[in-house]
């Protein structure tokens, strides 16, 4: 019987397993280090299970993705990898906020955007915008409104069971999911018990980063970052992005009880 994994890891990507190149270099010998010892790295981000078809192929040992902000989660299951979609779905998510009408008037999400222009606010290359913009459950988008305006937004998409929340340039509506509940779900499958560690920088990380065992909040690259109402358990990386996952992930395992031999 396959003994079990001494921890899980849950990994926000942008600002913090990626740089602003969408790369995870200065991680390196932390993702080896996570092979080496066989422990599960799930990505939890708002990036479309599009794009982290390649990128998970290049990672040791993701058995899971939480993706679009916890809207969609992908699974092992018996046959094989199991995707679950949350909330009424694109299309339909996208009808819901025509049907707002003013309400809805300050965002301008991918859709409305256009290839072009999300272009040119990610800095991606064509082909990486495509993969941006396969949304299944979740849009993402520009908010040109007040704080009072965001708060009727928000007010309108409640009833819908919507909601509005901002993840680094954007502001994603999306289910009443959240990136916690894709962790809770695939903790309890892939190893019930066991210790959690989340990494994150972003507002729609803090729930996740509340509820993990141990939780490291990345700092941004304007020097803030996120205060948790917790402070047992948490770490803050040395650095943005892979240059302080690395070491912050490094230092975690080696706080971890040495229970079989590395």
């Amino acid at each position: 019987m396959r003994e079990a994994p001494p921890l899980l890891v849950f990994t926000d990507l942008d600002g913090t397993l990626l740089n602003d190149a969408y790369r995870f270099a200065g991680a390196e010998a932390a993702l080896a280090r996570l092979a080496q010892k066989q422990i599960p790295l799930v990505l939890a981000t708002s990036k479309t299970r599009a794009e982290l078809t390649t990128l998970s192929a290049q990672l040791p040992g993701v058995p899971g993705l939480i993706f679009e902000n916890g809207a969609g989660i992908t699974c092992p299951g018996p046959g094989g990898p199991q995707t679950t979609l949350f909330g009424p779905g694109y299309a339909a998510l996208l009808a819901i906020l025509k049907d707002l009408g003013p309400a809805a008037a300050p965002f301008e999400g991918f859709a409305a955007l256009g290839a072009s222009r999300v272009e040119a606010l990610t800095g991606l290359a064509p082909s990486a915008v495509t993969l941006a913009m396969a949304r299944e459950a979740s849009e993402p988008g520009l908010f040109h409104g007040n704080e009072e305006a965001l708060a009727r937004f928000r007010a309108a998409l409640a009833p819908h069971g919507l909601r509005a929340v901002h993840g680094g340039r954007f502001l994603h509506v999306m289910p009443e999911r959240d990136k916690v509940d894709g962790l809770r779900t695939l903790a309890n499958l892939l190893a019930p018990g066991a210790p959690t560690l989340a990494l994150g920088d972003g507002e729609n990380d803090r729930a996740m980063l509340e509820a993990a065992t141990f939780a490291v909040v990345m700092p941004r690259k304007d020097g803030t970052r996120l205060a948790l109402k917790r402070t047992e358990g948490v770490t803050i990386a040395p650095a943005p992005g892979p240059d302080g996952w690395g070491p912050a992930v490094l230092a975690q395992l080696g706080a971890l009880p040495q229970t079989r031999p590395n």
